[in-house]
């Protein structure tokens, strides 16, 4: 699937609307991988899983054409890959209920973490900016849907089968819903675009 991705066509000149599109994200997994030298779930656990406490051991790690549905709803821990061996960078990502509410915590008090910053603040606050717009006028900064009820700002990670991790920064709130029905990821075709 990596370097595939680079063959799609843009369907809007770029800069002017987001669709969403799988691929473009999976595609941040192929580099991540290439620039470290590390596979992503290595660097995952390094620089955030490992210190937020998120145990990833044992971590299964299909093919995602090759998912076992029962047995990635039984493990704690999954992150299939692509044909080429990357992480999905795109879903799939298989956290417990908890280890979601650790990362929208960890979100609501600016990278930090018992103490300890993991991401930097700048960051956090860099990510959870609008850089585009959605055919729904929905906004999306980096890999976070950003969101706003009754005068509200929040952002969400939004994950496939209902996962949802959701922050609201002046309320002091982060929540999760983990309602997740399965499907073997190598069954999906990504879509180019995402519309509501």
């Amino acid at each position: 699937m990596g370097p595939g991705i680079l063959t799609h066509r843009a369907i809007v000149p770029s800069g002017t609307l987001l669709i969403y599109s799988s691929a473009a994200t999976h595609l941040l997994s192929v580099i991540l991988a290439e620039a470290t030298g590390m596979t992503t779930l290595q660097y995952a656990r390094e620089k955030l899983l490992g210190p937020l406490g998120i145990a990833t051991d044992p971590a299964l790690e299909p093919p995602a054409a090759a998912v076992d549905t029962a047995g990635y709803d039984r493990a704690g821990f999954a992150w299939p890959r692509d044909p080429q061996g990357y992480h999905l960078g795109f879903g799939y990502l298989r956290l417990t209920a908890l280890d979601m509410l650790k990362l929208g915590q960890l979100y609501l008090d600016n990278g930090r973490w018992l103490g300890r910053q993991i991401v930097p603040a700048d960051y956090v606050r860099e990510s959870t900016q609008a850089y585009a717009s959605s055919v729904t006028r929905a906004s999306f900064g980096y890999q976070w849907w950003l969101t706003a009820a009754q005068g509200r700002s929040g952002f969400a990670a939004r994950g496939f089968g209902g996962q949802l991790v959701y922050v609201v920064p002046d309320l002091g709130l982060g929540w999760w819903r983990s309602r997740v029905r399965h499907q073997p990821p190598g069954r999906l075709r990504p879509r180019p675009g995402w519309r509501r």
